[in-house]
């Protein structure tokens, strides 16, 4: 490939290594806010003697995006698997947790 080719590809994708650069930085630091605030209600519920069920649901579900979306980019089934067998694994952890506050276990 000459230089004119990958030049023309690169305009074509729309993306260039700058505009990239800017999204993860902007994800990374969403998610530190993100995991902040969870820390904060967290921590909140715990000293109001609630539970942070919910608040790892929301985390899970969050985490099973982040591997659904990352296979369905790369095709690398380890991303699929690790990330569906943990989140059900999680998930059924939570719904037992959820339920027995509610006295059905």
């Amino acid at each position: 490939m000459d230089k004119e080719t990958i030049v023309e590809k690169a305009q074509k994708s729309g993306k260039d290594e700058r505009e990239m650069q800017i999204r993860n930085k902007s994800y990374k630091f969403s998610w530190i806010l993100v995991s902040i605030t969870l820390l904060a209600l967290a921590g909140f519920r715990v000293f109001q003697n609630e539970t942070v069920t919910d608040l790892f649901l929301i985390l899970i579900t969050h985490n099973f995006g982040l591997m659904l979306y990352q296979y369905y980019q790369k095709r690398e089934l380890t991303k699929l698997t690790f990330g569906t067998l943990l989140s059900l694994f999680a998930l059924g952890l939570g719904v037992f947790a959820l339920l027995s506050q509610y006295g059905v276990f």
